[in-house]
């Protein structure tokens, strides 16, 4: 049996309106019954094109939020508008999708969904 996980609902707006970069994290999701995750980002639009907006999954047996306790599992991208996933397997107890703006000369924003699909063994 497969679930959805929505680390970032459907259509989330979010960017920096300085240059510099900004991280965004998820909620904390418990997966310690999950096989694998299939970990996957959609993005809607930019604010400027070409681009490139990062995905991370991150895990930790701890769900404190001290960054130093998580793990990053696998980054994937998106330049402009598109589709990217990855498929991981063994993961620890928790995780959260962490989603990076980057540095650039001027505002950057995008709008994108965050979600994974869990398989049960």
């Amino acid at each position: 049996m497969a679930r959805v996980i929505n680390f970032l609902p459907k259509a989330t707006f979010i960017g920096t309106p300085v240059a510099g970069g900004q991280d965004y994290f998820s909620e904390i999701f418990e997966v310690a019954d999950v096989n694998q995750l299939t970990f996957a980002m959609q993005v809607f639009g930019t604010l400027s094109t070409g681009t490139i907006i990062y995905g991370a999954l991150q895990e930790t047996s701890d769900p404190s939020f001290i960054d130093a306790n998580w793990f990053q599992v696998g980054q994937i991208s998106v330049t402009g508008v598109g589709l990217s996933k990855q498929t991981y397997s063994g993961l620890r107890r928790f995780v959260r999708g962490k989603v990076t703006i980057p540095s650039a000369a001027s505002a950057i924003a995008a709008t994108l969904a965050l979600n994974g699909i869990c398989r049960e063994p």
